[in-house]
């Protein structure tokens, strides 16, 4: 039997599986000595930039692991080159860019919408989010509120995605809620939609957060980011960028401009990271502070609030900014093999606590 880890090139995964297989227990040999910061210096130009361009990579000699991964990753009509698969893995650990289109046109899946405005619909199409759940989320979550915006775009985007990938007598034992999405998708504003409706959408985004899902094709034909940067990238669509400021005309950005902590990138022209490095100080900032003190918080707020990403920044906007690092796909990687019979208990338990103890002692610093 196939494992669901050789079904889509998900390149990275596929690694880590040959890796393991080659070494032995993962983490005790060395194998995966290759850290967040030394990973960012191999394909990044300026890595403590969040504009930085990737590289020309001079590819290192290709080892078995890396054959057999490629093997096992690609699909007979898709061969992945090993200059291919370095690519596709730097896109799913994020640094890469959300560039406006070549033609400066409005995609044809806008059209019907009322957003025109091409910085943000880049970042929208590269969070995978169809034009008409980007609206309504900008619908329920009113003006001023691009967090609550974000996360509700996607977790609607991913239910409507799981709900098309299997036939619909399968929604209620997978869990699958249509009436939510419709609740979603027909509410007139923030009080047609239940708390039920709220925490449940949460519940659909929290259980993507806590796994690693990359390699699938998004309605725009374009690889799928893992859901953390999908959320960040979403956010970011709800933010026009300001002339003058960060960003160029063209979507670059301005190198005169002082980006100071907490002031928000030209996110068309920074890494994902970099973009989700803004969004984790937000986040903690908007969500997590007005959770803690003020009046009771409506309900999409307090849903959000209370998500995955809640725990994460109670106590440091920089312990939510390391869920990103390259240990914690790498523990997020193992614990699905395990899952899925691939790899021993023991060296999923390895990767995961390799993770833990690095954010406990980057949030003691």
């Amino acid at each position: 039997m196939v494992s669901a880890s050789a079904l889509t090139d998900d390149i990275y995964a596929a690694l880590i599986l040959e890796m393991s297989k080659e070494y032995g227990v993962y983490g005790e040999t060395g194998a995966f000595a290759v850290s967040d910061e030394q990973y960012a210096s191999y394909v990044l130009l300026n890595p403590s930039s969040p504009y930085s361009r990737w590289k020309d990579l001079e590819l290192r000699a290709v080892d078995w692991p890396m054959t057999r991964a490629i093997e096992r990753a690609q699909h007979p009509d898709h061969p992945i080159s090993p200059l291919e698969a370095t690519r596709l893995q730097t896109w799913d650990l994020g640094y890469t860019k959300a560039e406006l289109p070549d033609d400066g046109a409005v995609p044809n899946d806008w059209y019907g919408t009322n957003t025109h405005n091409l910085y943000l619909i880049a970042n929208a199409m590269k969070a995978g989010i169809d034009g008409d759940i980007y609206e309504q989320a900008a619908l329920l979550a009113g003006q001023n509120n691009p967090i609550i915006a974000g996360n509700f775009a996607v977790a609607a985007q991913i239910l409507r995605r799981k709900m098309l990938g299997v036939p619909r007598q399968q929604h209620a034992r997978l869990g699958l809620r249509e009436d939510v999405l419709n609740h979603f998708l027909l509410a007139r504003d923030e009080r047609d939609l239940s708390e039920f409706d709220a925490f449940y959408l949460m519940q659909i985004l929290d259980a993507e957060m806590a796994t690693w899902r990359v390699g699938h094709a998004n309605g725009y034909g374009k690889r799928d980011l893992q859901a953390t940067f999908r959320v960040a990238r979403a956010t970011a669509s709800y933010i026009p960028p300001r002339f003058p400021g960060a960003c160029l005309t063209n979507g670059q950005h301005d190198p005169v401009f002082s980006l100071e902590p907490g002031v928000a990138p030209c996110f068309n022209d920074a890494t994902d990271r970099a973009v989700f490095r803004w969004y984790a100080r937000e986040f903690h900032t908007e969500i997590v502070g007005s959770a803690n003190g003020g009046p009771r918080l409506p309900p999409l707020s307090r849903a959000v609030a209370m998500s995955r990403q809640g725990g994460w920044g109670t106590h440091s906007w920089s312990g939510f900014d390391e869920s990103t690092r390259i240990e914690w796909a790498e523990a997020r990687i193992a614990r699905k093999l395990f899952a899925e019979g691939d790899v021993p208990y023991h060296t999923a338990a390895v990767a995961l606590r390799k993770a833990m103890q690095l954010t406990c002692w980057q949030q003691g610093e």
